[in-house]
């Protein structure tokens, strides 16, 4: 069944705080995700958040509401090779 709602993802593999070269960009990635997760569901709307094995305990706020979805990957993509991929 398709679904009216749209998507929007929010790019997160790479924020790292032990490797970050922008310590503001992880902050307001940290901080949207909580107001999201504070917020009412919005109409016709869907998140997914990408973080990775590596980042998600430090940058996810808490329990997400059941609009925004998760995709862990595996392992880190804070520097070097991974995070050209």
């Amino acid at each position: 069944m398709p679904s009216s709602s749209q998507l929007i993802a929010i790019y997160a593999l790479d924020a790292s705080l032990q490797s970050t070269a922008s310590m503001g960009i992880y902050q307001f990635t940290r901080n949207l995700l909580e107001a999201l997760r504070k917020s009412p569901a919005p109409d016709g709307l869907r998140f997914e958040v990408w973080v990775s094995e590596e980042n998600h305990a430090d940058l996810l706020p808490g329990e997400l509401p059941p609009w925004i979805s998760l995709r862990m990957a595996r392992g880190g993509y804070g520097g070097g090779l991974r995070r050209l991929w």
